[in-house]
């Protein structure tokens, strides 16, 4: 049975330069354009599946991603379907960046796909708060929408709002 293992930075590190691993950026691709581990793939969590890795048996596969919960999640989503054992880097690039190894720096600065969504989840409270304020009580349908929303992605996993921004033309 496969296994999913937890892999440091330091020995992720040390694979990649024998050549004894793949490294998967399972990141937007707007966040991998950003800042990437020099050679790493990039197969965002929405479309990854075991087809990407399955041919993979001679090298270890880590994935990784900016903190090691999507990379953990893209874990899980295909170990049922391997017969090898998987690896995530714990602490994904930021671990990596603070470890003090290399990573290669895009032109564009486009924030993490989490911090777009409590960026939108915020404003839209914001919105709706002073909607309600200052001109109508139907302004306090946007907070609303944002905490069903909420209360939604924690009780399923699933958050329709990460999903519409991810397919944003600055995601891409």
């Amino acid at each position: 049975m496969s296994k999913i293992h937890s892999i440091s930075v330091a020995e992720a590190s040390d694979l990649l330069d024998r050549n004894e691993a793949i490294l998967i950026d399972v990141r937007e691709p707007a966040e991998h354009r950003s800042e990437k581990i020099t050679n790493a793939q990039n197969i965002p969590l929405s479309h990854i599946d075991s087809d990407h890795v399955k041919g993979e048996k001679e090298q270890k596969v880590i994935l990784h991603c900016k903190a090691g919960k999507r990379s953990q999640a893209a874990c899980e989503k295909i170990i049922s379907d391997l017969d090898f054992d998987i690896y995530n880097l714990d602490g994904g690039i930021d671990a990596w960046s603070v470890a003090g190894l290399d990573t290669e720096k895009g032109a564009s600065a486009v924030l993490p796909l989490n911090q777009q969504v409590q960026l939108t989840i915020g404003l839209m409270i914001i919105t709706g708060l002073l909607l309600f304020q200052f001109f109508t009580p139907y302004g306090l349908i946007l907070p609303l929408m944002a905490g069903l929303g909420l209360v939604n992605a924690g009780l399923t996993g699933w958050c329709g709002l990460a999903r519409l921004m991810s397919v944003m033309p600055w995601n891409r």
